[in-house]
């Protein structure tokens, strides 16, 4: 699609992501993805796998403190996958749920990760387009699928921002190095509370493992000693511990309660913003 045939502020952008935590390296290619002039408002979706304890809903309440008191509360929506595991996913889900006639979308790609990103962009476009897989449901409700270099949407990422070091900082319980993440206007007391929520997620998270990990080591040992397959052990405690994490995840009810929840709490904070 040429850039002649789209309007100004006419297209939505997906961001899909993990956001385990979220940070300010984040912040930076949302705010920059809407200076595009063809950009109406970015689409935060949020994986639903948790990353070393922390959870979409950490994410979403972080999320939430970065747009609290502000006009970009207004271009800025937040969404809890339901179904899908992989944030890409989520994406699919979104549109295919959410998508009006009309309506333009495309997916966020930073300089950082559009090499490995093309192959999935390329994939989201080309399954809504021609003979897609899901050119069908497209069609039938009316909205379209453009690649973000249509709009020359390539947003340089921030530098120095590092993952790990911040979920390290959380495990530790080091939240002065957590500010440094995050934007300075967030209220100091409500960062200090998600803080401390997810500290106690990530610690009882690597309590969990290395219970785990000891029993795992513990049965192997005594296996080994009676002349016993320990490889043959260990795959199938794996095996039946992976049973076990599946089935302490949330329902699938539950997570759409859940999502549908977070967002409902975001859409009024963003009403009350407009009046």
């Amino acid at each position: 699609m040429a850039n002649t045939q789209l309007k100004e502020k006419s297209v939505t952008v997906l961001f899909p992501g993990g956001f385990k935590p979220p940070h300010k390296g984040h912040l930076h290619l949302i705010l920059n993805a809407l200076k595009n002039k063809y950009v109406k408002k970015v689409v935060i979706i949020i994986g639903l796998k948790h990353r070393e304890g922390i959870d979409a809903e950490d994410s979403g309440m972080l999320f939430g403190e970065f747009f609290k008191n502000t006009k970009l509360a207004t271009r800025v929506q937040i969404y809890v996958a339901r179904q899908s595991e992989s944030p890409v996913g989520a994406a699919y889900e979104y549109i295919h749920s959410s998508g009006n006639k009309g309506d333009i979308f495309t997916l966020l790609a930073s300089d950082k990760d559009l090499e490995s990103d093309l192959q999935r962009i390329e994939d989201f476009v080309s399954s809504h387009t021609n003979n897609g897989k899901y050119k069908a449901v497209a069609d039938e409700k009316g909205f379209s699928v453009i690649s973000p270099q249509d709009i020359q949407l390539s947003v340089q990422a921030l530098a120095g921002i590092d993952s790990t070091k911040l979920r390290d900082s959380i495990r530790k319980g080091e939240f002065t190095f957590f500010q440094n993440y995050i934007p300075p206007y967030v209220d100091k007391n409500s960062a200090q509370v998600i803080f401390n929520q997810m500290h106690a997620k990530v610690v009882a998270f690597d309590k969990k493992k290395n219970i785990k990990s000891e029993y795992i080591n513990t049965l192997q040992e005594i296996i080994k000693e009676q002349g016993a397959d320990t490889q043959g052990l260990s795959s199938d405690l794996m095996r039946k511990q992976r049973e076990v994490d599946k089935q302490e995840e949330k329902t699938l009810e539950k997570r759409k309660e859940y999502s549908k929840e977070l967002e409902k709490r975001y859409d009024d904070a963003r009403k009350n913003l407009q009046k």
